[in-house]
């Protein structure tokens, strides 16, 4: 029975006949070719010798045995070192691949200029090795810092604290490991005078009539040579006093590390005069060292005495007015403090004190020709004295002034009163009163808008007028019979219009 194949039956027959052809054509090949074997790893990537282990490389060839991949034997040959790493990658040393494997330990101490690496001449062994150390560098890598408080010393310099101080470098290119040391021996501290304080120290204002003693204590690990303290007072305030007249002193205790001593400067028996002084003490240790650190300074200042004062004070105002008899005047008030002593003896005062008007606050009027050192703050001036005092000698009188200018809104009754604080007794006060009051011009009301009234009237005036004036044209035209004439209006309105 024939068989009857379509076209395309055809051509799928066709391709299928060659397909199979090839594929027994392969299998064919692929029965009757040699056995190969893949390259190994230790093949890949070799120029010149592809049978050696990759990494390896030796200036001792014949250390190196023949390798055999599978293929050709071959024997590789290399020219130059490299370092190889341990299998931590810690270290790194010079080797051969027979005699220094991974696991080979080559961490030896070698002190610079010697390496440690490892000699393949005597099987691998680890060494220092003082000269050729195969290092590129001809210095070494590190600088070992000597421990806080030694310094570096060598030979008959270093004393009995002497330490070691070391750091590690590598070699470059090889990579070798060596170590530099230093010698360190401990800081030789200068010994000093080390420190000093106040137990009772003089200082600022004192009355007359005050004891005045000092005490001060003197510290150092050495102990305090007494023989040496010094106590010095002078006149006026100086940064040191070293010339000034000697004061006595007396030592209370003293220990293997301090001492504590003090004297009376001024007493019932013996006053200083009024004045202002400067105390210095000073002081050794034991191995005679001094410095700024044993040495005390203070300042102060005697008051005068106060044997009898006796205190009056006064206070008066002037009134000034200015462009009187305008429509805007000013006035002007001057206040004058009067503080007196009408004793026997000399007296000092702290503060003054003078609290203005609460219409001053009120009206923010602030003060002005103020005495020194007074200050306006809130409604109020204050002389505060300090360092000295303020000295008012017996019959004598100080004088403190301010002034205030007052507009015209606030005219009126101003009462301020001072208070004044004496050192020593109790405090004195005055009081000032006045009336801001300059004459001033009243501008007369002439004319007919000068007052409500006539504002209105005119208003109303004004109003009528304008209505008035609105009207005329209808009232003015004349009206006649039948052909009424608005001449007038016609005309009023081309006026009009023509504006």
């Amino acid at each position: 029975m024939a068989l009857k194949l379509t076209k395309n039956s055809k051509i799928i027959f066709a391709v299928s006949i060659v397909i199979l052809s090839a594929a027994l054509g392969f299998l064919i090949w692929r029965v009757n070719q040699d056995d190969t074997v893949a390259p190994t790893d230790s093949e890949a990537g070799q120029d010149s010798c592809s049978c050696c282990p990759s990494g390896y490389t030796s200036q001792y060839p014949s250390l190196v045995p023949n390798y055999s991949a599978g293929c050709i034997p071959c024997e590789c040959t290399f020219t130059a070192n490299v370092c190889k790493k341990d299998s931590d990658g810690s270290f790194i040393r010079q080797c051969s691949v027979s005699e220094c494997d991974e696991g080979s330990d080559c961490s030896l101490y070698c002190v610079w200029p010697s390496v440690n690496f490892c000699d393949i001449t005597e099987g691998g062994k680890c060494k220092c090795q003082d000269t050729n150390n195969r290092c590129n560098d001809s210095s070494p890598q590190c600088e070992p810092k000597c421990p806080s408080g030694y310094s570096e010393c060598s030979g008959g310099n270093c004393g009995s604290d002497k330490v070691t101080a070391k750091c590690s470098a590598r070699c470059a290119g090889c990579d070798n490991l060596y170590y530099v040391e230093k010698t360190c021996d401990k800081d030789v501290v200068a010994n000093s005078c080390d420190s000093g304080s106040w137990i009772t120290k003089p200082t600022g204002n004192i009355k007359f009539d005050a004891d005045i003693t000092f005490s001060a204590k003197g510290t150092d690990t050495d102990g305090i040579k007494n023989t040496s303290i010094t106590a010095k007072l002078c006149t006026g305030i100086v940064s040191s006093c070293t010339t000034g007249e000697a004061v006595t002193y007396t030592i209370s205790s003293t220990d293997a590390t301090s001492t504590t001593f003090g004297g009376t400067l001024s007493s019932s028996t013996d006053r200083l005069e009024p004045g202002t002084y400067t105390l210095s003490l000073a002081w050794e240790d034991k191995l005679g060292n001094k410095s700024a650190n044993c040495a005390l300074t203070t300042s102060f200042t005697v008051q005068p005495e106060e044997t009898n004062p006796d205190w009056d004070i006064s206070k008066a105002v002037v009134e000034l007015c200015i462009d009187e008899k305008t429509a805007n005047p000013k006035s002007q008030l001057t206040y004058t403090i009067t503080v007196e002593n009408t004793g026997t003896a000399a007296g000092t005062i702290s503060k003054i004190e003078d609290v203005l008007d609460l219409k001053v606050l009120a009206a923010g009027i602030v003060p002005t020709n103020i005495t020194s050192p007074g200050v306006y703050d809130n409604g109020k001036i204050t002389w505060t004295f300090a360092s000295p005092y303020e000295s008012i000698a017996a019959g004598a009188s100080k004088v403190y002034t301010y002034r205030v200018v007052v507009e015209r809104d606030n005219f009126g009754e101003y009462a301020n009163t001072v208070t004044v604080t004496p050192v020593g007794s109790t405090e004195i006060q005055a009081n000032a009163n006045i009336t801001a009051d300059c004459e001033y011009k009243e501008i007369p009301e002439t004319g007919l808008f000068d007052s409500t009234l006539g504002r209105i009237a005119t208003g109303f005036m004004l109003l009528i007028l304008g209505a008035m004036v609105y009207n005329i044209p209808n009232k003015v035209f004349i009206v006649k019979s039948k052909g009424e004439s608005y001449k007038y209006r016609v005309r009023f309105e081309k006026k009009v219009a023509n504006r």
